[in-house]
Formats: structure tokens, sequence, C-alpha cells
């Protein structure tokens, strides 16, 4: 025989704590998933854009970019053709996606012959961003003067980017580009003896000059060839032939003039 007795009286306050856990459970989870999905989205952007610290060594630093830089990668590539190939890291104010972009235009990847180019967007001027492309460890740091200033002001900025650079106890050699020759010997003298100077204006000159001079030098073509672990450049023109070796130049017979 059932008899219908009492129901027990239902608990409200364990499960009203039961459904906040889980809210709060489900919050919480939502929460970290939020956080770690925008650590990797920043991350990614990062990459992107080339704000991630280049670790590499005895590799070639690139400073700026200007119209000279791509005739510049493609003697370097050609450069470590020898040895295999190479690392080139390059500093600039552009964004990488875009001189990545550019770069391909101008060289094909088969055309790279094993060197590696790294794209970093920062300013030369500040040392953070000098750490960013391993600027220390570089077997050569190149330093392209910024052809939207006039002579002095881009010299100016050079000269600040010398002194950062003599702050962080370079293992390699700096090639700086100067536009006016009169600020050549200061910037010698910053760079206490391990900064060489290329007068980009003063060779664009002589060039001409030379070319006046002597009829068919501005159609000359560089061919360069490693041998024993010197480069022999052949050029070659309609009227003469040069064959240069290092630093000597021997000008053909007949009298002719040697130019240096």
């Amino acid at each position: 025989m059932l008899s219908s007795g009492t129901t027990a009286p239902v608990e409200i306050v364990p499960r009203v704590v039961a459904n906040t856990l889980v809210v709060m459970g489900i919050l919480y989870f939502s929460t970290m998933l939020g956080l770690v999905v925008e650590a990797v989205q920043a991350k990614m952007q990062a990459l992107r854009e080339g704000r991630s610290t280049v670790v590499e060594r005895e590799h070639t630093v690139m400073l700026g970019w200007t119209e000279k830089s791509l005739l510049f990668v493609k003697e370097i590539i050609n450069a470590n053709e020898s040895e295999g190939g190479g690392v080139i890291v390059v500093l600039c104010k552009e964004g990488k996606e875009q001189m990545e972009k550019e770069l391909s235009l101008f060289i094909k990847k088969a055309d790279l012959k094993g060197t590696t180019i790294v794209f970093r967007q920062g300013s030369r001027l500040m040392i953070g961003d000098l750490d960013k492309v391993s600027v220390a460890t570089a077997r050569s740091v190149v330093v392209f003067s910024d052809t939207g200033m006039v002579p002095d002001q881009a010299d100016a900025e050079i000269l600040q980017v010398i002194l950062n650079l003599n702050n962080m106890q370079l293992a390699g050699h700096v090639v700086a580009e100067v536009r006016d020759k009169d600020n050549e010997a200061l910037i010698h003298l910053i760079g206490r003896g391990n900064v060489e100077t290329v007068v980009s204006h003063d060779v664009i000159g002589r060039l001409m000059l030379m070319s006046v001079r002597q009829p068919g030098l501005a159609e000359v073509r560089f061919h360069p060839r490693v041998r024993g672990g010197r480069i022999l450049h052949r050029a070659l023109a309609s009227t003469r032939r040069y064959v240069v070796e290092g630093r000597s130049a021997h000008a053909p017979r007949g009298g002719a003039h040697r130019h240096t």
C-alpha cells in the first residue's frame, strides 16, 4: 500500500551557487580564450610588419632604403654566391610587405642564389631598432643617405647614425654614403677609423668626367669573378679593355693614360 507522504523541500541556495559557478567558468574561459587569440594575432601582425628581432651573425645590414638599394642588394647577392649565399637584413621606415613586393618585382626568387633578404620596419636613429636587426653581430653595415633631404640634413642624419653605432660595439665595419664632401672628414673623425665613406655625387661626377675623356667607357660591362678569394672585375669596352684586380688598374699599351 502506497502512501503519498511529504516531498522534500527544494534547496534553492545550492542551485544558485552552482549556476553562478557555471556562468563564471564560462566567462573566465571566454576571457582567457580571447586574450590568447589576441596575443597570437598581435604576434602574427608583428611578423607581417617586420617588428620582431632578427637573430643572425655575420650578416649584412642595410640602414635605409633608396633607389640605389635594389642594385646594391643584387651586387651583394652576386658576391655571396661563392659562399653559398648569405643573409641581408634591411631596416627602413617603409612597411615590410611593401618592400618585399618591390624586391620581388626586381629580383626573382630563383636569382637570390641562396641569399636570404629580411626586412624590418623601424628607425635607424633608435638604438632599439638597431638592436632589432642585430647590428652588433653583423659582418658589415651599410648606411644609405636619405635622398628626400638636402645634403647637409642627410649627412647630419648619417652622423647621428654613426654615433649610435659607435655605442654598440660593432664586430664588423661600416660604410656610409655622404652627400657633401665637406662633411666627409667629420664623419671619419666620429667613426674612429671604423667607418668608410662614399661620396655619391663625387663618384658620379668622376665617372661622368672619365666617360667624357675616354669614349666608350660608359658602355663598360663589369663581370665579377672570384679567384683565390679576390674579386676580379673584367671590363669590356668597344675601344679598350681593362683588367682590374683589387685596386690596381693596368691600361693597354700605346701610351694610354692611367686614371685612378
